[in-house]
């Protein structure tokens, strides 16, 4: 197959961006061709196999426009016939299927964020670019029942397809060498070690998690953050900032629980790689990949509150968890069943 891919940037930055190039290995592995539009790109990124990047200049446009005005070049300028299919991972108008890893409604309604002028033109741009699409791949329930309320789209337009994670990466074998990883990153056998990833910290719940940690026994309980830094000048003695991690696997692994305490998460890939590496999640009934869970892979928090969370944390330090060593493949995780699945909503 010949699949041109849209995204506004060809850079390794978050969730969208590690899809994107999931999307280019799981392709390149079964002998497709790819071609990525995009109009920011890290030229240091080697591409991958089989695939190649056409950028567009903008940077004579204010920034606020770039994306729109991106999306009406490839309006005029793409050929879909070209091309067996044309996936876009932003808001355009030029593609056969979008994917949609949250939607702006779903996310002001969370928030309770009253709309501004570009939030309006965000909820333009999304609402034509589901119109336009053949078909809307949602990476969880929670997008897709927000996609059908908020948007009015017929329900058999939309595919709940869930975002693969990379099984090279994430997986209970590296739990092998859980001891030294445990040394590596300073965490002690009589604590129980929580590890909040995050680079969006307001929205992930970082406010009631701090406040739930000041109510725990300091010798017992300890949060690693990983991703953004803390602007706060006053945090609790038993949390720690990481900063960026380049190998979460390894944190996932070293760790006893992964928290994401989230007001609104619209998947949460953080979830699934963490249970990956044998590690059990805590998570507000806010993160879509909650369809995931059950008592044995880990907690779904009844609010996102101070005592919640606290309640959750306790909980869990008493709770026997066990998470397989296939759980990628079992819940059809794999990169590979990802691109059959995407082959299948073409194919239709």
């Amino acid at each position: 197959m010949r699949i041109a891919i849209i995204h506004h940037q060809y850079q390794r930055k978050g969730g969208m961006e590690r899809y994107l190039f999931d999307l280019l290995e799981g392709f390149s592995q079964q002998n497709d061709n790819s071609i990525v539009l995009v109009y920011k790109q890290d030229q240091t990124i080697k591409p991958v196999d089989r695939s190649s990047v056409i950028k567009y200049s903008l940077n004579w446009l204010p920034r606020v426009l770039r994306k729109y005005y991106f999306a009406y070049r490839l309006s005029k300028d793409h050929k879909r016939d070209s091309f067996d299919c044309t996936i876009s991972l932003m808001r355009s108008m030029s593609q056969d299927l979008i994917v949609s890893g949250g939607t702006h409604c779903g996310f002001l309604a969370h928030t309770d964020k009253k709309p501004s002028l570009w939030d309006r033109c965000e909820i333009f741009a999304e609402q034509k670019s589901f119109e336009v699409s053949k078909g809307i791949i949602a990476h969880s329930k929670m997008i897709a029942d927000e996609i059908q309320r908020y948007y009015a789209i017929a329900p058999e337009k939309i595919h709940c397809i869930l975002p693969p994670i990379n099984t090279q990466r994430f997986h209970k074998g590296i739990r092998n060498a859980r001891e030294a990883l445990r040394q590596k990153w300073n965490i002690q056998s009589n604590k129980m070690t929580l590890l909040f990833p995050s680079t969006g910290h307001k929205r992930k719940g970082i406010e009631p998690l701090l406040k739930a940690l000041e109510l725990l026994p300091q010798d017992r309980y300890e949060l690693l953050i990983a991703g953004d830094e803390l602007t706060k000048n006053k945090i609790p003695a038993n949390v720690r900032c990481l900063g960026f991690v380049n190998d979460m696997a390894e944190l996932y692994a070293a760790v006893d629980i992964t928290i994401l305490p989230s007001f609104y998460e619209p998947f949460g890939l953080v979830v699934p790689e963490s249970l990956a590496c044998g590690t059990p999640v805590i998570v507000s009934p806010f993160v879509g990949a909650k369809d995931l869970l059950n008592d044995s892979y880990g907690i779904v928090m009844p609010s996102v509150s101070v005592q919640a969370i606290k309640q959750a944390i306790e909980r869990a330090s008493l709770q026997q968890f066990s998470i397989p060593e296939d759980f990628s493949q079992r819940h059809n995780l794999t990169i590979e069943a990802h691109i059959n699945k995407i082959k299948n909503v073409v194919a239709a």
